[in-house]
């Protein structure tokens, strides 16, 4: 059964970029609907010719043919008004137009140019135009995963497996490459790291970081990158807007965020300006002075210039310059692409069956299927056979199946991993008290404005005061008809508080100069935390490093676990030998069992670790067999304990980080024993530990939990805390007494 997409075109036609197989000088302001007899997935519409990419990967070009922009490696065709298929180009995934050059990027990470090359915005290291595509040399171990073709300049985005870069070639003289100069460029040269999207304008260029946030650089002569003033930049300038996800860029901007709301400026508009607020989008386009929105229940509305009917309206705009366009409602649009004047929209997928019941397409079916090449020759005329307004190279019949593109084909690097908390952070501190120093530099810097602006005056003053001292000098000794010595105290008081003011103005020096070594002292503090905040980013990166191995160590973790399990079965095995063992160091020696009673507040703390524990156990055994030896060879005894107590120091500090969870399944085990052994649990204590050794909770406890078996050895693991000192002093007292 055959498919293929429905489309809506409206606006300019002037060489029959709209491919509904005709041209007319007149602009197509009601959206004619048509086909292409294929499924397609994407379009890109450029100054006046588009692009079509079909589900099997195949481009096909319609429009003005101007300097081999169609790709098609035939120049004798000056436009076409039916797609022709670029038969060089197979597994694409991407596709971009500008005004008169295309970008395509297949499965394989692969970018092919083609068109107008005089502004070096092929990327092919000169100015030479291409009719057909060519592939592209890209940087050795990266491969592209997004393209978008500007005015007269392109950019694109490489990913080497760990970090996205952005490059960009052609025409910068309003600095839309973002080099930070206005040359132009004939290589890709790197210019912006750690991005998500890329779309180039007519003068300028959008980018999203991975932070979602929106920076913009080149022409700002239409408001285009929000700035009140109309100057441009060089550089990507940030622009204040959270979450953003999407951006198109034309001679204006246009950005959605995460929560729905867009956002448009350019077009004499000289900053964001939200659209609406009570519409929620989720797709946006833009043209030339015009902006096509998609909503979240599929409605379209148009906003901007509408002269060549690029808003397919008669209605008056609304306050807002937002308005419905009602034709289109309804008619399961998936994505609108805008061109320099006109908009193409893909619609749903159609089946060949429903052609004759779908009264949307009968218009279309009435077309003529004369193509007016003009200066074409025969055999190109002759491509009309079988498009359905005329063009035998649509015809998708290459004896293969159709296939789909699905996610897991498409070669997308985007690392989507969050940046850790902390040191995102510690990042955003860091180029706050920046920022903060930046402007108390900024403040400083007008105060030694200032004051060097006071301290020129003040010279200028001190000047004129000499000059006046002079003056009046000199009228003292040309008034000698006036009393003198009134004339003298006069003038040389005056002379005195000119130089009192002289001093205090020449005080002012010192200050000056302190200022000035504050300013440098926070200029070097400045470049400092800049420093800092390259090293974090370095950190950043390196982590990022750090996570592809980490799915590896889970894994590892995991057979821990199952090895951790196998242990604990041992543990249990080992706990029961262990009870019988010191059952009978019991009988054998009660001094080591008082000693044993002090470790009680040993056993609290020893609710930790699991792992620690086990240890603990093993270590006890070879105390136990020690001790029997101990007991056997007298003469060896001293220094076999003293080397058990050194053993049992770094047991004891070791049963303080004691697993909680084990000893809480100790107590779910002795518990399961209550009432079997209580009453034999008490004889036993009233009969080996006294009172005054046991307080009544332990004793409690005690009676509640422990079996015959386990009450000797928990009995005295309840004194070794309590009588640990006294123990660790009699241990000191045996090595004196060995020594």
């Amino acid at each position: 059964m055959k498919r293929y997409s429905e489309l809506f075109g409206w606006g300019d036609n002037t060489f029959g970029q709209l491919g509904i197989g005709s041209s007319s000088q007149d602009s197509e302001k009601i959206p004619r609907v048509y086909s292409f007899h294929v499924v397609l997935l994407a379009l890109s519409c450029g100054e006046y010719h588009t692009l079509c990419l079909s589900s099997t990967g195949h481009v096909y070009a319609i429009g003005s043919n101007l300097d081999g922009r169609l790709g098609i490696d035939d120049l004798s065709v000056s436009h076409t008004y039916a797609p022709c298929l670029i038969k060089s180009l197979s597994k694409v995934t991407k596709i971009s137009c500008g005004s008169s050059h295309s970008l395509a990027l297949t499965e394989s990470g692969d970018v092919y140019t083609w068109g107008l090359g005089k502004f070096g915005n092929l990327g092919t290291g000169n100015f030479i135009s291409q009719s057909s595509p060519l592939k592209l040399r890209l940087p050795e171990g990266s491969f592209c995963t997004q393209i978008s073709c500007g005015s007269r300049h392109s950019g694109m985005i490489l990913t080497d497996g760990r970090s996205s870069m952005l490059y960009m070639v052609g025409e910068g003289n309003k600095g839309q490459l973002g080099t930070g100069r206005t040359l132009g460029e004939v290589f890709y040269i790197k210019t912006f790291d750690n991005l998500l999207h890329v779309a180039c304008g007519y003068d300028h260029t959008a980018i999203i970081s991975k932070d979602y946030t929106l920076w913009l650089t080149g022409s700002n002569a239409e408001g285009q990158l929000g700035m009140k003033n109309m100057n441009q930049t060089n550089s990507f300038m940030k622009i204040p807007l959270e979450g953003i996800i999407q951006v198109a860029a034309s001679n204006i901007t246009v950005c959605l965020n995460t929560h729905g709301q867009a956002f448009i400026w350019g077009y004499q508009i000289s900053k964001p300006m939200k659209i609406s607020d009570s519409v929620s989008f989720c797709d946006i386009s833009a043209g030339k002075g015009f902006a096509i929105l998609t909503d979240t229940s599929c409605q379209m509305y148009g906003w901007g210039s509408n002269q060549n009917g690029e808003l397919s309206i008669s209605e008056k705009l609304s306050d807002n310059g937002l308005q419905i366009i009602r034709c289109l409602c309804n008619k399961g649009i998936e994505k609108v692409f805008s061109g320099y004047n006109y908009s193409i929209a893909l619609g749903r997928i159609v089946d060949e069956t429903q052609r004759s019941n779908d009264n949307r397409l009968r218009k279309s079916r009435n077309l003529s299927n004369k193509t007016e090449y003009e200066n074409t020759p025969q055999t190109q005329r002759g491509l009309d056979k079988h498009f359905r307004f005329g063009h035998q190279n649509f015809r998708e019949d290459h004896r293969s199946s159709e296939r789909k593109i699905g996610p897991d084909r498409l070669i997308q690097y985007e690392n989507t991993d969050r940046e850790s908390e902390k040191l995102r952070t510690l990042l955003e501190r860091e180029k706050s008290k920046n920022h903060r120093l930046e402007k108390e530099v900024d403040t400083l810097k007008i105060i030694n404005n200032d004051l060097k602006e006071e301290l020129e005056d003040y010279k200028n003053t001190i000047k004129a005061q000499d000059e006046s001292i002079q003056k009046y000098t000199q009228e003292a000794f040309d008034n000698k008809n006036l009393d003198y010595k009134r004339t003298c105290d006069i003038i040389n008081s005056e002379i005195k508080n000119l130089n009192e003011e002289n001093k205090s103005l020449r005080n002012l020096v010192p200050e000056y100069e302190r200022f000035r070594q504050n300013n440098k002292t926070l200029t070097a503090e400045n470049n400092l935390l800049t420093q800092k905040v390259v090293e974090l980013e370095e950190n950043l990166k390196a982590e990022r490093l750090e996570k592809g191995h980490l799915q590896e160590k889970i894994n590892q973790y995991e057979g821990l676990m199952v090895k951790i399990r196998g242990e604990n079965e041992e543990l249990a095995h080992k706990n029961a030998r262990l009870e019988n063992l010191l059952k009978i160091s019991r009988s054998e020696n009660e001094d080591f069992h008082k000693k044993i009673n002090k470790l009680e507040d040993l056993l609290q703390t020893a609710r930790g670790e699991n792992e620690v524990f086990s240890q603990k156990i093993k270590n006890l055994e070879i105390f136990v067999k020690s001790f029997n030896s101990f007991k056997a060879e007298a003469a060896m005894r001293v220094q076999e304990f003293c080397k058990e107590n050194e053993g049992m120091k770094g047991e004891m500090a070791k049963l303080k980080k004691a697993n909680e969870q084990l000893s809480k399944e100790v107590e779910t085990q002795i518990k399961s024993h209550l009432k079997e052994y209580r009453e034999h649990a008490l004889d036993l204590l009233n009969t080996t530990v006294s009172p005054r050794n046991v307080s009544p909770i332990n004793k409690s406890a005690v009676s509640k939990t422990l079996t015959p078996s386990k009450t000797d050895f928990l009995s005295k693991i309840a004194a070794l805390q309590h009588n640990r000192l006294r123990l660790e002093g009699k241990f000191r007292e045996m090595e004196q007494d060995q020594e």
